[in-house]
């Protein structure tokens, strides 16, 4: 919509066209001068009314022109821009932190042995060391599941908190991946919505009871991928390796200790990216009000309009046959 800036201006219009329509030759001096001249009907060409309407309306259309551009009109358009890093950006990245999640499968079996260790109790010691070498700007969550959601820790920067967690638990119950994965996208969306960068780790050594597939479709919309490790060989390491691929995340497969130990020294890696892209995704957009004059499209218009009045101007006032 057009706004002005001197909206009183516009009452120009009405005197202008009032002077124009008192002072035009054909509404009142023509009938005089017909009147007093009865050969001038001869002498002038029929045409001659119509042309002087013509001009009168260039006229008229003109003035409005001239009076709208000096009333300053203006568009208001609403424009998105991106804003430079400042100081006040600056701020916000560094508290800005992306964030991990670890699921850790505590189901019965987990108490079982594998080559180099106990399950349990080596996936605890790579957590541990997990918590070591990840950098200090990545908050770190853990959820540990059997049936349910038996012990969690939303993510935080203190990581003696999940260490407290992890010494909590023990081997026990059945597996279920519904809950631990509902838990851990709750608590991951907020850090999505800053646009800061996220994973979940996925440990496990047994396949669901029961239907999560659905779920997945959500962490695709976040944007939160899932890495997954199946310990041991069997048949729910195709369900892990569906859940990685399904949320862009990767799958490893550990058959023992060492393995788990060096598949989580390349998640370590992974998780050390995650700042480098929070920071480079995180971005500030900004609606601005931005104004845009019009006065010189309505003087172009009465200039155009001015040209076409001489033209017509000249052809009334030249000989005609």
């Amino acid at each position: 919509m057009i706004e002005f800036e001197n909206p009183y201006v516009l009452l120009l219009i009405i005197p202008a066209w009032a002077l124009l329509l008192w002072g035009h030759k054909s509404f009142l001096y023509s009938k005089i001068y017909s009147l007093r001249n009865p050969m001038a009907r001869v002498v002038r060409p029929r045409k001659l009314k119509r042309r002087r309407l013509g001009t009168l309306a260039l006229k008229l259309a003109v003035s409005a022109l001239l009076v709208i551009s000096l009333s300053g009109p203006y568009l208001i358009r609403t424009k998105v821009v991106e804003k430079e890093l400042t100081s006040e950006l600056e701020q916000v990245l560094k508290a800005g932190r992306p964030a991990v999640v670890i699921c850790l499968d505590v189901s019965g079996s987990m108490a079982d042995p594998f080559p180099g260790g106990v399950k349990i109790q080596v996936a605890k010691e790579v957590i541990n060391r997990f918590l070591d070498l990840i950098p200090e700007g990545v908050d770190v969550g853990l959820i540990a599941f059997s049936h349910s959601v038996v012990e969690e820790v939303a993510p935080t920067e203190d990581r003696s908190l999940v260490r407290e967690a992890l010494a909590k638990l023990k081997a026990e119950g059945g597996t279920m991946y519904t809950y631990p994965l509902t838990s851990a996208l709750n608590y991951l969306m907020a850090y999505r919505v800053l646009n800061l960068s996220t994973m979940v780790i996925f440990v496990t050594d047994g396949m669901p009871g029961d239907q999560y597939r659905p779920l997945l479709q959500k962490f695709v919309k976040w944007g939160v991928p899932i890495y997954t490790v199946y310990i041991g060989s069997g048949q729910g390491a195709s369900e892990t390796e569906f859940m990685a691929s399904k949320t862009g995340g990767r799958m490893f497969t550990a058959e023992s200790a060492d393995e788990l130990r060096a598949i989580f020294q390349d998640l370590v890696k992974e998780a050390k990216k995650l700042k480098v892209k929070s920071q480079v995704r995180l971005k500030f957009r900004k609606e601005v009000k931005v104004r845009e004059p019009l006065s010189w499209m309505f003087s172009s218009l009465a200039a155009l309009l001015f040209l076409a009045l001489s033209f017509k101007r000249y052809q009334i006032s030249k000989l005609t046959p």
